[in-house]
């Protein structure tokens, strides 16, 4: 269980967040997982049919932030499974398009604690089919996707990615989907 001095500072940076979050049918769903003795929560902040995913350590006070909106909340998208790695190094998150385009498409990303950065899987392999993965191991995750970039939508083939091998040191931002 968590100290609430850990806690206090979270729900302290989450309620302008959750003033402009979703209606009240909605909820936060929070993703915990200890790190070396450092906690990391990772916060899905619902607006509207489209999320917002807040990480957070307590210390020293990062945060990360990933949005998935869109200015029309249709272009964005939300999240479908997110997973932590069980040492902790990684979050894994599936997410499907708020708009339901392509439907076919379900991007996944992930979430480098070491390197506090994001990438695309999509973008390292090719794009992802299914929005449910798995990992087999602290730093392998297996997820369904396109045999090359340029297969047809039902050419798919389970994937393993090495999440260690990722270029994590050079990663560029990750856009929106809304501005893809």
């Amino acid at each position: 269980m968590i100290p609430v001095r850990f806690i206090l500072p979270y729900l302290l940076f989450l309620a302008p967040l959750l003033a402009q979050a979703a209606p009240a049918s909605a909820s936060v769903r929070e993703v915990h997982r200890t790190v070396a003795g450092t906690p990391f929560l990772a916060f899905i902040l619902p607006v509207g049919n489209e999320d917002r995913l807040a990480i957070r350590l307590y210390e020293p006070r990062r945060l990360a932030e990933f949005s998935l909106l869109s200015a029309d909340g249709q272009q964005g998208a939300h999240i479908e499974q997110i997973e932590w790695s069980s040492d902790g190094q990684y979050l894994v998150f599936s997410t499907t398009s708020s708009g339901g385009h392509p439907p076919w498409n379900s991007r996944t990303y992930a979430f480098s604690t070491a390197t506090g950065s994001f990438l695309s899987l999509d973008d390292v392999v090719s794009p992802v089919t299914s929005p449910t993965f798995s990992f087999t191991d602290a730093s392998h995750v297996e997820v369904e996707a396109l045999k090359t970039p340029s297969s047809s939508a039902d050419d798919t083939a389970k994937r393993t990615i090495d999440l260690a091998a990722l270029p994590w040191n050079s990663a560029q931002p990750v856009a929106p989907p809304s501005t893809r």
